[in-house]
């Protein structure tokens, strides 16, 4: 990673299938410092505590229940739930990766877990435990949680509701995690690219307050300040452009098929042909340009837009 170590804090919310850092279950989590080690997990570790959140003293992270990967150098905790209403603390919940030199640690009695504090005298790469970014990967395809709860439809806001409030879980305990609270990112590819870009531009925006309140997030931080769930960047790959996604979808892959739904022989073929047509018009609008060259769709003798300067 080029020397940049980052904390890998793993919204548990919306993932939808096993990724580099983990998964909802969580079943296997990966975390890569130049190497392939695996981390692998159980439902055994998932911390899933008795706990009453029924008011914000009880969203502090608790300092003695850390396990520790010898093999990466990596302090963790899964499980975190990080409001004080959570629908299922199985989806409402966060993992934190910290590399072992931010910690200090001591076994517990038990031999598993580890009571650590942070240590502000060492560094990796270029970064210590005051300065390291804070990395938040989003892995939300389709914008859906793997297990959909039956009690709550994970879609927008939702999805973007959780993330905001487990940005402002990790300033609550900035006082005793590592990483600078100030310097958040979101990242994510597709589906998760799209809402890596919401969560990036409608920080504090007054829109998600009351889906915030409805799942008892925090609003103020031990000092009573206004905490903030504002990042200061996003990186995200191919994400959805939601107003013409669909268009999008038959212009490049629905137009070709004649299975299903596109069977000539059902309506809905036609509704696949214009929007597959809608699609090339909407890029033609956009007039697009390389090297002084405008890029354009152009229809082709079977009626379709898959010639000319763009295609």
């Amino acid at each position: 990673m080029n020397k940049r170590t980052y904390i890998i804090i793993a919204i548990l919310t919306i993932i939808l299938f096993i990724m580099v850092f983990v998964s909802v279950k969580p079943a296997v989590n990966k975390i890569s410092e130049g190497n392939s080690n695996i981390m692998e997990f159980d439902e055994t570790n998932f911390d899933n505590e008795e706990v009453d959140y029924s008011s914000k003293d009880d969203l502090n992270i608790d300092m003695t229940k850390w396990k520790y990967d010898e093999t990466n150098d990596v302090y963790y905790r899964i499980g975190l739930v990080y409001c004080a209403n959570p629908v299922d603390n199985k989806f409402e919940s966060l993992g934190i990766y910290v590399p072992g030199k931010y910690f200090n640690g001591k076994k517990n009695n038990d031999g598993i877990t580890y009571t650590v504090e942070l240590n502000k005298d060492s560094s990796v790469g270029n970064y210590n435990a005051e300065t390291a970014p804070i990395v938040m990967p989003i892995y939300s395809e389709n914008f859906s949680s793997q297990k959909a709860p039956t009690t709550k439809s994970y879609g927008a806001p939702d999805e973007v509701t959780d993330f905001k409030a487990a940005i402002r879980y990790l300033r609550y305990n900035e006082k005793v995690l590592p990483g600078n609270e100030n310097d958040i990112y979101t990242f994510g590819f597709s589906g998760g690219g799209t809402i890596a870009n919401i969560i990036a531009s409608t920080g504090d925006s007054e829109l998600y307050t009351p889906y915030l309140e409805k799942i008892g997030a925090l609003t103020k931080n031990k000092d009573d300040s206004t905490l903030s769930d504002a990042v200061k960047g996003v990186n995200s790959w191919c994400p959805i452009e939601l107003d013409h996604a669909d268009e999008a979808y038959e212009w490049g892959m629905g137009q070709y098929s004649v299975a299903g739904s596109r069977n000539k022989n059902k309506w809905t073929s036609e509704l696949s042909s214009d929007l597959s047509n809608a699609y090339a018009k909407y890029i033609n609008d956009l007039k697009l340009v390389n090297n002084n060259t405008e890029l354009k769709l152009e229809e082709t003798q079977d009626g379709i837009y898959t010639k000319g300067s763009y295609y």
